[in-house]
């Protein structure tokens, strides 16, 4: 027994020492492939590699329709797949007059670099900036799971105003969720990458849509007290915000299994006039954020 209790701290130190090793293992989940099938991919799915046709590609864009585009809509992906897994969201939003951009993250895809929030939000910040130089506004940042801490963060650091934010499957932070999973490991200590999106939302002053999971168990309504990680990140008082309550949905909220067509959810944003936005030479300071239900299909994502 006396030996046991002296092992035991040792034990506990190599799983410490090695879920701080492999924490990025268990975080980020990509999708690589060179680039050739890439541009094959996107091809077959009716995307554009954006900005260029080149290897230093950032995401994919919807082709030009037929009238001018209601605005661009960045979408930003959760941790598993690549953007190219996401095709569904331009089908759902471009229906709705959008121009919808699929923003890859370094490391994923046939991107080169290394998955890490740092690098993600440096880079959605870059993406945001060229996004509204080739289109100008308005621009919409619609974020999934871990891609609604990316979102969350780039807001926070970009020079570029963003009209209006959608939210699909938040959590408060991943410091939190990761406390919940993890309670028996100092995660404070160990945890590199934070995502927290109630200090990155804290000054974000435009309107915020999110889409909550009723059976997502991390971060949805459906826990014990009966609040979760998503609602949480949200009750800050804002005004210009909506809640997109989903009862039947996991945390895959959206997907197709085979045999059977499932409604999807996009998130429509339709600014409109204040007299704010007069005094401010147009510029969408308010906006409403509706929920569009489509019947289109969608490939089955399990997102982080």
């Amino acid at each position: 027994m006396k030996k046991l209790m002296i092992r035991l701290p040792i034990y506990y130190l190599i799983v410490v020492s090695g879920m701080y090793l492999l924490q990025d293992y268990f975080i980020y989940h990509p999708g690589k492939t060179d680039f050739a099938v890439i541009e094959e991919a996107a091809k077959n799915r009716g995307l554009e590699i954006w900005p260029d046709h080149v290897e230093s590609y950032r995401g994919f864009v919807s082709p030009p329709g037929p009238r001018k585009a209601a605005g661009t809509i960045i979408v930003f992906h959760g941790n598993a797949g690549s953007a190219l897994d996401r095709s569904y969201y331009v089908h759902a939003l471009g229906r709705l007059g959008y121009r919808v951009i699929l923003a890859e993250y370094p490391g994923y895809g046939a991107r080169p670099g290394k998955p890490g929030e740092t690098q993600f939000t440096a880079d959605a910040v870059e993406t945001i900036r060229l996004a509204a130089a080739q289109f100008g506004q308005p621009l919409f940042l619609l974020g999934e799971s871990l891609g609604c801490g990316v979102v969350c963060a780039a807001s926070a650091q970009s020079e570029i105003p963003i009209d209006a934010i959608g939210l699909i499957t938040p959590w408060d932070s991943l410091l939190n969720l990761a406390r919940d999973k993890y309670w028996f490991l100092p995660v404070r200590w160990m945890l590199k990458d934070r995502y927290d999106n109630v200090v990155n939302l804290a000054d974000y002053r435009r309107p915020v849509a999110v889409i909550i999971a009723g059976q997502d168990r991390d971060r949805s309504l459906d826990r014990p007290g009966g609040r979760g990680r998503g609602q949480e990140t949200f009750d800050q008082g804002r005004q210009e915000e909506q809640h997109h309550h989903r009862p039947d949905h996991g945390h895959a909220l959206l997907g197709r299994l085979p045999q059977r067509r499932q409604t999807g959810q996009a998130v429509r944003l339709d600014p409109t006039p204040t007299e704010a936005q007069s005094r401010t030479g147009g510029q969408h300071d308010r906006g409403q954020l509706e929920r569009a239900v489509g019947g289109h299909e969608m490939e089955k994502i399990d997102t982080f």
